[in-house]
């Protein structure tokens, strides 16, 4: 799992791969508190294009959000795109997105990468689907 932070745009985006575990991501959301080029508010894209399996748990999803709402001041009310064309993963993004529903994050659930960055509001990085 890695991420890049785009400036410009006030946007990360995150790749990721192999198998997901409640480590990797709960590692991972650390990373973003941690970093100060993360910018607060940030608009955030979550691409699981490459994941080839899933080891996050239910409770592993509540521990993010509860990572989440303690560093609410350092990560404002962002934006969070997941990107997740497999069956078995969207539906997992879609639990979720409805375990942040009392978050100030907003969450979306996306087949594509164009759709996920046309509603983050971000720029297209290739022509959109036909």
């Amino acid at each position: 799992m890695s991420y890049e932070v785009d400036s410009v745009n006030h946007a990360v985006k995150t790749r990721v791969w192999g198998v997901m575990s409640d480590a990797d991501a709960l590692g991972h959301e650390r990373r973003l508190i941690d970093d100060p080029s993360v910018p607060t508010n940030p608009r955030q894209i979550i691409d699981l294009r490459e994941v080839e399996g899933f080891d996050v748990t239910q409770d592993g999803m509540l521990r993010m959000v509860e990572l989440d709402d303690a560093h609410a001041a350092r990560l404002g009310e962002g934006m969070v795109a997941i990107v997740a064309p497999e069956d078995l993963m969207f539906g997992i993004s879609r639990m979720f997105q409805i375990v942040t529903d009392s978050s100030p994050w907003q969450v979306g659930v996306f087949r594509t990468l164009y759709e996920a960055r046309r509603w983050l509001d971000l720029p297209p990085e290739t022509a959109p689907p036909q």
